[in-house]
């Protein structure tokens, strides 16, 4: 299993086998295909004098609001009032799908980063700088935000059930490392529940061991003083 992020020398050092990397790898795929959707442009932004013009085609393309439900959680309305969600959307949603796939794509290729054939036990050093560390964090959380809308999980304790049910007996072999997927149209079921399962605890001990070491470094809050009586 993962070794959780841990400060080293400046750093954030975890340790992943090359299964668990290739499954985050082969997620981190799918949520870039889906925020992109049909629209190609999106894993090409534009740079330097085109981009204002790919901002103005962006503002005037029409408003489609996602179906999907995991896409809504990556790209939620910005207000209840549905006329101002739909404007906000037509001004905002370009950009922040453009920056949502480069840190989701920058994930997937610190993933693939090592030889994926090694052995399936080694586990491999994953470093993060530490001013790269709050977009990886981000870029892991969209992945579980889709993983748990996939699962049905909308608050804690459906997520408690989800870790209490890989935790079974019968569950032992499944929760020790997921394995890919090798076709993602299998139909759902009890096997692919658990993967997706356990991948998605494997993402949040990440997140969570990412998320104490960024915590960790900031400076201490200085201590209130006593007002003087002099």
């Amino acid at each position: 299993m993962a070794r959780g992020f841990v400060p080293r020398d400046g750093a954030f050092v975890a340790a992943l086998t090359p299964p668990e990397r290739v499954v985050i790898a082969q997620l981190a795929g799918d949520v870039i295909e889906l925020l992109a959707g049909e629209d190609e442009e999106v894993l090409e932004p534009a740079d330097g004098p085109e981009t204002l013009t790919a901002m103005l085609d962006a503002i005037n393309r029409p408003v489609r609001r996602p179906t999907d439900p995991a896409l809504m959680l990556l790209l939620p309305d910005a207000t209840d009032d549905p006329d101002l969600a739909d404007e906000f959307r037509r001004f905002t949603e370009d950009e922040l799908r453009h920056r949502k796939v480069r840190r989701v794509l920058d994930l997937a290729n610190r993933m693939l980063a090592c030889d994926p054939e090694g052995d399936a036990d080694e586990q491999r050093d994953l470093v993060v700088e530490r001013d790269e560390a709050v977009e990886l964090a981000a870029a892991m959380t969209d992945l579980r935000l889709v993983l748990a809308s996939r699962l049905g999980i909308d608050d804690d304790a459906k997520a408690e059930n989800l870790y209490e049910e890989l935790m079974a007996p019968e569950a032992a072999q499944d929760r020790a490392t997921p394995e890919p997927v090798e076709d993602p149209d299998v139909p759902d079921g009890e096997a692919l529940r658990r993967f997706i399962g356990a991948a998605f605890t494997l993402l949040g001990a990440l997140q969570e061991s990412l998320t104490d070491c960024l915590i960790e470094g900031l400076p201490a809050k200085p201590q209130s003083q006593s007002p003087s009586n002099r």
